[in-house]
This record gives structure tokens, C-alpha cells and sequence, in this order.
């Protein structure tokens, strides 16, 4: 899909100078009626900067059959401001969470005309537009990337990784987007199934960091046996067993139970990530002993399990800050964005409190954020974990 509203290779209605170094602008809000959410939104847009040029939307699923025309809405108010955004189950937006109603976030920049680039990939690579921004890529050099993805496309995880190894030195980082309903992407137009987001060029980039959510639960096992996205065979026994040996004869008892406090992980993975991709139970299949995942790839020949541990989930995300205000120095952040997975151990109060540290390491910086199907965090995709970036 070609990259909308450019001329040239350029997005459509820029500012033509590099703009000095600004925060983002962030409103917010929520209500019964989603066009009322959305006016809400635009009343706030006061003392924007002149060259505001790039924004992120997210909205709850409760408005995701109405996003188009909240897109429109939002184009009329702001013409000249290229979009990225989802629906998502949960939006963090300052220190606040919303869930369950009809709620929206927007954050806004200024970014410089050759600063970066939307991008929108068909349902199976990103072949098309790394072609389509290869002139950019190479007048930019090191860039990095926000993206969004759809749980539902098998493809994805190649794509993160694809999209990985065509930046290079540059990052990628983001989520996978899952709704009950309408599961939407912004890529400039509402968009769907793909990969989307935005490529960041010079003068901004981002600093990421990860947070597990979860403990192992025992020793690597080599996956003797898979069929496509099942996992027959463990050391040569049957999946199934393996995991319920690992688990304890308690969870044993309550697949259902088991599947939300155990998790899976594959691996190797890419030095520079996490040692252990973490995935999700799809299916336990007791007829022949093995279990489904939602992704497995066959360039992954272990796998280990874990289990959700709110201790290592707050030690994790500590330190993560900490890691992130050594990268950060003395540079300012322009904004924030973080992506927590849904089966993150702590739910809505350790949600709270991590959003609460950011505030209290990195000041009051406009920071938006969702709860996510999948993490991506370095080019892979992961599970159960916190990913914050940080705009500079």
C-alpha cells in the first residue's frame, strides 16, 4: 500500500524547516457517546504549535466502529497532521486508564518535513514500502519505527522481523493490536490486518526499554515434534505432559487457569532482545498430548515456560526506568509511549503505579499508551511485558 497524503516522497503539508526540539501535546477524555468523545478531544487543542504536523490516536474498542469518522473529524480540525493510532482494549494516557467505554487519546508533534515517514504494509510483508522509502532510508541513515500490528495475521512476526532487519541500527518498537470488535489501524487512513506506523528520521529517535511480567518456570526443552503452530513433542515426549509437569498438579487440574498464569516461550531470539520470545496458548489438545501457539516459527527449535510473578514484574519495570533515564542523559522527551500486555501480572493497580514512576523519573511528559495482544520491543515480538519508548 502506497504511503497516502505525499508529494513526492515527502508528507503532505509539512513545514519545510527543521523545528527546534518540542514536547508533544497530549489531550484526552471519555464519555457515553464516541462523536462526543471525539469533540471533547478537539476542544483541547489549544496553543498547538503553527508546524504541528504528526499525531497518535488510540481509541477504545467501544468507538472502533465510529473511528472513521472520528478520523474525519480529526483531519478537519488538523489538515496538515499525518496519523498513526489502533483500537485497543485500554488506553494509558497521562497517569489515567480507560476501559469499558467509549474513550480517546491523542498525542501531537511538530517534526521537520524529511524527519519521517508513515508507512502501511500489505497483509503479508513490508517488501513494498522499505521499496518505497528506500530514497528517505538513505538520506535519513539510522531511523527508527512505532508500529502496530494485527494478532490475526500469521505474518506478523516475520514482519516485525523483516522490518527489524531493514533498519539496521535503528529500532522497532510497538504492539499488536486485539478487539472484540472492530480491530482498526491508522496509517493516515483507518487501515486493517497489517503492519502500520511511522519511521523516524533525523533529529528524533527512540529509546526503548523492556520489562518481563513473568519467571521461569524450568530448563529449556528442545522442541523434538511441532506441526505448523502445535508443539507435539518436548525431549521427545508428548507437549502436553511436559507442560503440566512444569505447571503443578494444581493448574493441571484447570486448563483454562493454566493458559492465564503459564505462558510460552520460544527461542533463540536476536541477541540484542530478550533470550525467550514469549507466545499464547491457543489450544491444549488432550486427544493427542499437545498444545497450539499463536505464532511459531521454525527458525525457533526450543521453548521454556513461565509463569506471570508480580515480584519480577515491578523489579523488571524498576530497573527498565532506570536503564532508560542512563540512556536518556541529558536530552529532553518529547513524549512517551508505552505498551503493556494484557496478561501482565498486577492488572490495572501495577498499571498505575508503573505510570506513576514514569511521571516521578522522567517528569510530567505527555505519555499515551495502550494494552496490547503482543509487544514489540528491538524488531520481536513478545508477550506478557512492558515496553516503554521514550520520543527524544
Amino acid at each position: 500500500m502506497p504511503v497516502a497524503f505525499t508529494i513526492g516522497d515527502r508528507p503532505f503539508g509539512l513545514p519545510a524547516q527543521m523545528p527546534s526540539v518540542a514536547p508533544f501535546s497530549l489531550v484526552h477524555a471519555s464519555g457515553s457517546d464516541p462523536r462526543q468523545v471525539c469533540q471533547q478531544c478537539i476542544a483541547q487543542f489549544v496553543d498547538l504549535p503553527a508546524d504541528v504536523s504528526f499525531g497518535m490516536v488510540y481509541v477504545t474498542e467501544e468507538m472502533g466502529h465510529s473511528f472513521e469518522t472520528t478520523l474525519e473529524l480529526l483531519r478537519l480540525e488538523l489538515p496538515g497532521v499525518n496519523w498513526i493510532g489502533a483500537t485497543v482494549p485500554v488506553i494509558f494516557a497521562g497517569e489515567k486508564q480507560y476501559q469499558g467505554e467509549p474513550a480517546m487519546a491523542v498525542m501531537l508533534g511538530s517534526l521537520g518535513l524529511d524527519q519521517f515517514r508513515i508507512m502501511s504494509s500489505t497483509r503479508r510483508n513490508v517488501a513494498g514500502q522499505l521499496d518505497r522509502l528506500s530514497n528517505w532510508r538513505l538520506r535519513n541513515g539510522n531511523c527508527d519505527a512505532i508500529v502496530h500490528g494485527d494478532i490475526n495475521n500469521n505474518s506478523v512476526a516475520e514482519m516485525i522481523g523483516d522490518l527489524g532487519r531493514a533498519l539496521c541500527t535503528g529500532s522497532v518498537a510497538g504492539g499488536l493490536s486485539s478487539s472484540r470488535r472492530d480491530n482498526l489501524q491508522v496509517a493516515v487512513s483507518v487501515t486493517s490486518g497489517g503492519l502500520s506506523g511511522v519511521m523516524l528520521g533525523r533529529g528524533i529517535s527512540l529509546l526503548n526499554g523492556y520489562a518481563t511480567g513473568a519467571s521461569a518456570l524450568g530448563l529449556p526443552h528442545a522442541i523434538t515434534a511441532s506441526r505448523g503452530n502445535d508443539v507435539l513433542e518436548l525431549d521427545h515426549e508428548p507437549a502436553l505432559d511436559v507442560l503440566y509437569r512444569e505447571a503443578g498438579e494444581l493448574l493441571a487440574r484447570d486448563p483454562q487457569r493454566l493458559a492465564s498464569f503459564v505462558t510460552p516461550a520460544c527461542g533463540p531470539s536476536s541477541e540484542d532482545g530478550p533470550a525467550y520470545l514469549q507466545r499464547r496458548f491457543v489450544e491444549l489438545n488432550l486427544a493427542d498430548r499437545s498444545f497450539r501457539l499463536d505464532d511459531l516459527s521454525t527458525t525457533l527449535d526450543s521453548l521454556r515456560f513461565y509463569r506471570r510473578d508480580p515480584q519480577v514484574t515491578q523489579q523488571s519495570f524498576d530497573s527498565m526506568i532506570v536503564d532508560l533515564k542512563e540512556q536518556l542523559g541529558d536530552r529532553k522527551v518529547r513524549g512517551a509511549l508505552l505498551v503493556s500486555g494484557v496478561g501482565r501480572a498486577g492488572g490495572i493497580d501495577e498499571t498505575a503505579r508503573e505510570l506513576a514512576e514514569i511521571h516521578a523519573a522522567f517528569g510530567e511528559i505527555p505519555l499515551v499508551g495502550y494494552r496490547a495482544s503482543g509487544e514489540i520491543f528491538n524488531g520481536a515480538r513478545l508477550g506478557n511485558s512492558s515496553v516503554l519508548s521514550l520520543i527524544v
